[in-house]
Order: structure tokens, then C-alpha cells, then sequence
């Protein structure tokens, strides 16, 4: 039974990877624009032998036109020039302020123009290229003309394109509510009636419901950091894992308190007729009601606790410390429920539960900004107020005494569930998808779904790596480990 409050449904055009739709037909001219602005300033750097400002233009507009011919084989030449400099012992200059102003200055105007042409192609542009190119405004090219000839910015708090005369009223805590622009204390309001579990928020997209109690503001950044996981989660797995959107929609449930979290876990298991087992207890900050039947759901909260326990309560405007759990369950949630239509529901995953924990754990680490996932290299991250080791830093760090790689994909499920089998395992996941090139990728992928399918045996590893070398694998782990980039 649905629970009583307000219902919103909203269409997301979010883009939450790379860009990867080029301009065609009448867009044409759009993509010319683009090459010519910057192979123009591509050339202004190469005759100046600033090899690496050259190299990051070229892959700045790569983000916006991936399948452009001539600035791939333009990045190929200075990649060569790169590799040729770097041999020499002449990549690393010490150039002049002289220089750098004159750099600054041609790439603030080709980088305008570039903004201005992709302002001016959404202005005309259906809805899905018009998301397409405001986000290369976003992400890559962002101006003050562009925003003048659009009158809209980006407004982060809601994650949007907004009107610029909204914006006063969206700063002073007014918002967006069935289609209408709402004063702050109209906004207040709402949110006093809707902080009840009695009256709850209730809001939905094409395939999540969130049910939160916490602000229309916090709600709707919620929703739109939904639609985009989802997007960025299937985006990187559906050309290899066979997911299936459920019939139904999946439940996100998100209280204020630690209090209300538990609740709120112990009446789905209720629901459910399923037992908790004591985990609510247990619970940090974000938890997935995994079961055997179908939309199962996920929670969270904005007072979790931190790594020794304690309570803490995250600010309204740190939403990245909650998405972070969040994103962890969100992908068990997808996973499972896009696999079930050819599951094995009648016992849970048993062996490679390595790979359940590890690939939640390694897609956590992106972070979402300005409609982009980002992957955090961070060698602290902080939680509450102390500060958490990230997978990749504390792999870095205990590499020599790390089980090997047989050892561990071995491990049962109980002896998956510590944090050096959380650490290990995203850091694995991170080699299996990128290290050596990508060549496991299709190998790791397969697994998963195998496992999140629940058709897992004590040899799943081996059939999806049959033919490789435990000892080759463990070498090219062990040089990933050590050559991850932190910062």
C-alpha cells in the first residue's frame, strides 16, 4: 500500500558518464566549430612547445565530440610528441608568466566561443541534445556568455538549469513544486507537513520511488542522484551484463535520524515477512533489504555513524557524505533486482561474495559532481568528523601483506564481510574493469552477473578466468596496486 504524501514524477535527461553522442546533420556545424576552436589553440600551444596544455585541450574537447577523426589523430600526433619529449628529457619546461598570460588569454577565448556554440545548439536542439550540449557547457566549457545568451545557470543545490530571474528566490530557500515556483515560506511549509512518516515525500522517477521525510530540497537532489547512478551503473555494465528494468518501482527509503532508519527497516522486514536478524542494530548509514522476492528496497539516513560508532548528523549541504553510502547500496539494488528476472532466488549468493561487496565498493568511490561520476584517488576521506582510509589508498599501503588474489577469491561469504575484504575487494574490482587495459573487463563483468544471478559455485572464478595464469594475474595486480595514482 502506498504510503500518504505528495507524488512527483519527473523525467530525467541526465547525462551521468562521458558524452558520447556526436553532433549530426544540421549539428554539423556545431562539431566544426568545436574542431576548429580547438585545433586552433591546439596549434597556439605546440608552436610554443607546451606539449601538455596541448595533450589537455585536445582530450577537454574529446569529452564533448568522442568520435571526432580529427582531434583523435590530432591527440595521437601530440601523444607521440609527448612520448618523444618525455625520452629527450624535455617535456618538463619552466615557461615564462609571458607565456602563460598569452596561453590564458587564447584559451579563455576559444573556450568561450566553444561554450557560446554549444549555448546557441541547445537553444534549438530537441530535448536530448539539449541536455547533451548544456552538459558540455557544464563539464567542459562553462562561461558567463553562454549564461547571459541562455538567461540560465546551473544551480547546483538543485542540480539543474534554472531561469535566471528564479534564481533570487531559489537562494533565499524557495523551490520547485508541481510545476510551480514556491516562496520560502510556502517551501517551509511543505516541509513541516511532510516530515512525518505519517505524510512522507514521496517521490518517483521512470524506475525509482524515494520516500524521505528530509526537505524538498534534500529530497529532490536525492531523486536526481538516483536517475543518474542508475545511468552511470548501466551505462558502464549493460553492453556486457544482461540487466533488466524491474516492473515495479524500486523503493529508496531516506530518514533524518539513526532512530527512523531502524524503524523504518523493521517495518519493511515486517512487510516482507522476513526476518532483520538484528541488523538494524548493526546499521551505519545505508543498508539493501536483499530478499527473494522482487523490489526489494534500500535505505539510508542523514545521522549515521561513523567508524568508531558514534552518531553523527550530516549537514543539509554535504549531500556527497550520505551519496557515498548510498551509491554502495544502490548498486547491490540494481544488481539484484535487474538480474532477478533470471535469478535463482532460493538461497542467497554463497561463494564470490568478494565480488558482491567489491564492485558496490568500488563504484561508492565516484563521486558526483555537476552531472558527472567522478572517480575519487584520495588517499583520506573523511566521514563525520574523523577520517577513513578510501580501498585504493589502503591497498597501496598493505600491498606486501595483502592475501594473494587466489586466497582471497576463495574466501567464503562470512569471511567477506571485514574491512580489509571491503578494501581488497573494491580495489580488485577497480583492476579486473581497467588494469592491463581493460582486457579482464568482459571476463570480471560475466562474473558478476553469474553471482548476482545466484547461479554462483565454488568455481565461478575459474570458469570466467579460464585460460589465465594465477601467477600473471597476480604480477599485473600487484604492479596496478603500486602504480595507482593517488592523491
Amino acid at each position: 500500500m502506498r504510503a500518504k504524501g505528495a507524488v512527483l514524477t519527473l523525467g530525467l535527461a541526465l547525462l551521468a558518464g562521458p558524452l558520447t553522442a556526436q553532433p549530426s546533420g544540421g549539428d554539423a556545424r556545431l562539431a566544426h566549430t568545436i574542431e576548429a576552436q580547438a585545433l586552433g589553440l591546439v596549434e597556439f600551444a605546440r608552436e610554443r612547445e607546451d606539449l601538455c596544455f596541448a595533450e589537455a585541450e585536445l582530450r577537454l574537447a574529446l569529452e564533448v565530440l568522442p568520435g571526432s577523426t580529427a582531434l583523435g589523430e590530432a591527440l595521437a600526433t601530440v601523444e607521440r610528441e609527448v612520448a618523444r619529449a618525455e625520452a629527450d628529457s624535455t617535456l618538463i619546461r619552466a615557461f615564462s608568466s609571458a607565456h602563460m598570460r598569452l596561453l590564458a588569454a587564447e584559451q579563455a577565448r576559444v573556450h568561450e566561443a566553444i561554450s557560446l556554440a554549444l549555448a546557441r545548439a541547445a537553444s534549438e536542439a530537441d530535448d536530448e541534445a539539449r541536455a547533451r550540449y548544456l552538459q558540455g557547457i557544464l563539464r567542459c566549457y562553462p562561461s558567463e556568455a553562454a549564461n547571459a545568451f541562455l538567461d540560465m545557470e546551473y544551480f547546483e543545490p538543485l542540480r539543474r538549469w534554472v531561469p535566471r530571474a528564479d534564481l533570487a528566490v531559489l537562494r533565499e530557500g524557495g523551490d520547485y513544486h508541481e510545476g510551480e515556483l514556491l516562496s520560502p515560506a510556502s517551501v517551509a511549509a511543505l516541509n513541516s507537513r511532510h516530515a512525518s512518516w505519517k505524510d512522507p515525500w514521496v517521490f518517483s522517477d521512470e524506475v525509482h520511488e524515494l520516500r524521505t521525510t528530509v526537505p524538498l530540497r534534500q529530497a529532490k537532489q536525492l531523486l536526481v542522484f538516483l536517475g543518474a547512478y542508475r545511468a552511470f551503473f548501466l551505462a558502464r555494465f549493460g553492453d556486457a551484463w544482461d540487466l533488466r528494468t524491474p516492473s515495479g518501482k524500486l523503493p529508496v527509503i531516506v530518514t533524518r535520524t539513526q532512530a527512523e532508519l531502524q524503524d523504518q527497516l523493521r517495518r519493511a522486514a515486517r512487510e516482507r515477512g522476513v526476518p532483520t536478524g538484528g541488523q538494524e542494530r548493526e546499521l551505519g548509514v545505508a543498508f539493501y533489504l536483499h530478499t527473494g522476492g522482487t523490489l526489494d528496497p534500500c535505505f539510508a539516513t542523514y545521522e549515521p555513524k561513523d567508524t568508531a560508532g558514534n552518531v553523527f548528523t550530516i549537514p543539509w549541504d554535504e549531500p556527497e557524505q550520505l551519496e557515498l553510502a548510498l551509491a554502495h547500496e544502490l548498486t547491490h539494488q540494481i544488481a539484484f533486482e535487474y538480474s532477478k528476472h533470471a535469478a535463482r532466488r532460493s538461497r542467497p549468493v554463497r561463494y564470490q561474495y568478494w565480488a558482491v561487496e567489491g564492485i558496490a565498493s568500488f563504484m561508492c568511490q565516484h563521486l558526483y559532481e555537476r552531472g558527472s561520476f567522478i572517480l575519487r584517488l584520495e588517499r583520506q576521506l573523511r566521514w563525520g568528523e574523523r577520517v577513513a582510509e578510501p580501498p585504493f589508498a589502503y591497498c597501496k599501503r598493505t600491498l606486501a601483506s595483502l592475501p594473494t588474489l587466489r586466497a582471497f577469491v576463495g574466501r567464503s561469504r562470512a569471511q567477506c564481510l571485514n574491512a580489509e575484504s571491503y578494501q581488497m575487494g573494491a580495489t580488485l574490482a577497480y583492476f579486473l574493469l581497467e588494469g592491463e587495459d581493460g582486457k579482464y573487463r568482459g571476463r570480471f563483468v560475466k562474473l558478476l552477473q553469474t553471482v548476482h544471478r545466484q547461479f554462483d559455485t565454488r568455481d565461478s572464478f575459474d570458469k570466467a578466468f579460464a585460460g589465465v595464469e594465477p601467477d600473471t594475474l597476480q604480477a599485473e595486480w600487484e604492479r596496478f596496486v603500486a602504480g595507482l595514482p593517488l592523491r
